[in-house]
């Protein structure tokens, strides 16, 4: 059965497109049916559950259901639509658990380590150290290689989808594509945002290739790029900077620190599910203490933040390299530093491809650095409440006045716990913002 009945696409079967058996064979795969097991998000904070549940899977069949939507109203090669299609399917089997995070901290210990290079190694089927017949699910090794070969896609030329290089695009690989269209409609659909399902409708149907493969919008698209860009707003802004999401991001990077730490994954084991890494934490006496509250809540409780906003230009990775090194020593005992920058991530100027072969640029990006004192437990919660009393505009004036002289003359906003809101998050574009490249 190649039937679902997704979130976002309602009832799709992606079996009935002419590329239906490659899309069979290739979901039949382990290195597809591992996203099962994979989550879409690392993020399991009560207030916004229904992302913890979303699974990678979903998301690549969606992907690829867009893909073919697309494929069906051009007149692209046979060759090049199973190209596409698989490429679609396939995009994120290198994602190890947990991640970009996960992705991070190994390459702390090996500084080659990256998904980029393990989808290549996959896709092409040796990316084994040993070069061993390696199950990476119970009893199955990697097909997708032979399934690819056997339907006569080059892998190669998969790659160059996927992974199109510096400067380069692809419709899965864009500002914006048809990965980050199925997710972040996906997303916002999860949390209860009814225009996370229209708008994804709505903009398929303002969405074409060319006959070179690339995507290309109609004028009637625009609006509907704005929606996408607030409901990106919306989405990144809830999980980088609400106050109750801000202490689970803490504990989480501290849970994949030690896992790393501690051998529990090796780069060698990047096919470990989600689970299976779970396990191996709360089973080890090295982390078990900290694991089990995956399982019973996170402990860790924000004492304050300053989150400083702008729109994004090169003096924000000055700020984000040297503000971390440069704050007095934490104002509550017990509670430690936590920072997270971003550039383009909230807010993405976009460059669009338009009907007629014109090229232009659409909305503005921003950049935003989040500075955060976290109690990691429970114990401290007298002391951080008298920080909140009598220390806590002190504190904050000091991480300002600190950024203002890393960036002298970088217009930025400062926001905090109590008074966030997405609004600060950057300027909507509008749809008359336009640059002719």
């Amino acid at each position: 059965m190649t039937t679902y009945h997704d979130i976002i696409h309602g009832e799709i079967d992606i079996g009935l497109a002419p590329e239906g058996k490659l899309v069979r064979d290739l979901l039949s795969c382990p290195e597809v049916q591992r996203l099962r097991h994979v989550r879409l998000l690392n993020f399991d904070v009560p207030a916004l559950q229904e992302l913890a549940t979303a699974r990678r899977f979903a998301h690549a069949v969606g992907t690829c259901h867009l893909t073919i939507s697309l494929c069906s109203r051009s007149f692209l090669p046979a060759e090049r639509r199973r190209v596409l299609v698989a490429s679609a399917l396939l995009h994120d089997i290198g994602v190890p658990p947990y991640g970009h995070l996960v992705e991070a901290a190994l390459q702390s210990v090996d500084s080659t380590f990256s998904h980029e290079a393990l989808f290549r190694e996959i896709v092409h089927g040796t990316y084994h150290p040993t070069n061993i017949y390696h199950q990476i699910l119970p009893g199955q090794s990697l097909r997708v290689s032979s399934v690819l070969r056997r339907h006569g896609v080059d892998p190669d030329d998969v790659i160059a989808v996927v992974q199109p290089g510096r400067g380069a695009s692809s419709p899965i690989c864009a500002d914006i594509d048809i990965d980050n269209i199925d997710n972040v409609h996906r997303m916002a659909a999860l949390i209860g945002m009814d225009a996370g399902r229209e708008n994804a409708r709505k903009m398929l149907r303002h969405m074409s290739l060319t006959d070179k493969g690339e995507i290309t919008f109609d004028s009637a698209a625009i609006e509907t790029m704005a929606v996408w860009s607030d409901l990106r707003a919306t989405l990144y802004g809830l999980m980088i900077g609400h106050p109750d999401c801000v202490a689970y991001n803490a504990y989480i990077q501290d849970v994949v620190r030690l896992a790393v730490e501690c051998g529990m994954i090796l780069p060698s084991e990047w096919y470990l599910s989600d689970r299976q890494l779970e396990e191996r934490l709360l089973e080890d006496h090295r982390t078990s203490g900290l694991a089990v509250q995956l399982l019973q809540g996170c402990q860790y409780a924000l004492v304050d933040y300053v989150w400083v906003h702008g729109v994004d230009d090169p003096r924000w990775k000055v700020l984000a390299d040297e503000l971390p090194g440069r704050l007095p020593a934490p104002p509550v005992p017990g509670a430690r530093y936590f920072t997270w920058s971003e550039r383009g991530k909230i807010r993405r100027g976009v460059t669009v491809l338009l009907a007629g072969a014109r090229s232009e640029r659409f909305g503005e990006s921003t950049a935003s650095l989040l500075v955060a004192l976290i109690s990691p437990g429970p114990g401290h919660r007298s002391a951080a409440d008298d920080f909140q009393r009598n220390e806590r505009e002190a504190w904050r004036n000091a991480v300002v006045a600190i950024a203002t002289t890393i960036a002298p003359g970088l217009d930025f906003h400062a926001a905090f716990p109590e008074n966030f809101s997405l609004g600060h998050v950057g300027p909507r574009p509008q749809a008359v913002q336009y640059e002719l490249l």
